[in-house]
């Protein structure tokens, strides 16, 4: 393990083995035997560009209630390859080709595996003891509706300016906020 997490234990996790996977990550055959030579060892998929996939990773019944929430003010999303993992489930969409976020939450329980990231999927096993599987292992991996990307990228905006704004030492308004001329002001000298 090189998470260089203090309180790691080096287990099973959802942690890359080594340093430098995003150079490594491979589909040879004879390459992911002789990793899994190794006990312990979990299967990650490299997701972005590279991988011509991304994952939206919904968390637990909470998750499942935000996705609904989605779906019904949006349409309903395609069936794709999807995982179960520990907490909840791995819907796998076509790259859209354009630089699709990492770690970015589009709600409280639903966030984003993108370009430069990573998802553990099956037959790995949590480190809770939960195996993670395929629920559809014959579906392919279709591309993600209009909506969804949209709020991709809208999230991705959001964090991005959140980021930048925080740094200068004001927050961003939430939506429906009324700025007075002085706060715009004040905002644009950044």
């Amino acid at each position: 393990c090189t998470c260089g997490k203090p309180d790691c234990d080096n287990s099973r996790g959802k942690h890359p083995l080594h340093t430098g996977w995003q150079q490594e990550a491979t589909i040879d055959q004879d390459k992911i035997e002789e990793m899994f030579q190794n006990d312990g060892v979990n299967l990650g998929i490299k997701t972005g560009a590279d991988s011509d996939c991304w994952v939206l990773d919904i968390d637990g019944g909470d998750g499942e209630a935000e996705l609904t929430t989605l779906e019904s003010a949006h349409g309903a999303l395609p069936q794709t390859l999807t995982a179960k993992s520990c907490k909840g489930r791995h819907l796998y969409f076509k790259h859209p080709g354009w630089a699709v976020p990492n770690r970015v939450r589009i709600s409280p329980q639903i966030d984003i595996r993108g370009d430069g990231g990573l998802i553990v999927s099956p037959p790995s096993k949590h480190y809770s003891g939960v195996q993670y599987e395929w629920v559809n292992p014959l579906d392919n991996v279709e591309p993600a509706p209009e909506w969804l990307l949209e709020i991709v990228q809208q999230s991705a905006a959001r964090k991005l300016a959140a980021e930048k704004l925080g740094k200068n030492g004001f927050e961003l308004p939430s939506f429906g906020t009324r700025l007075t001329e002085d706060e715009v002001r004040h905002m644009l000298t950044f």
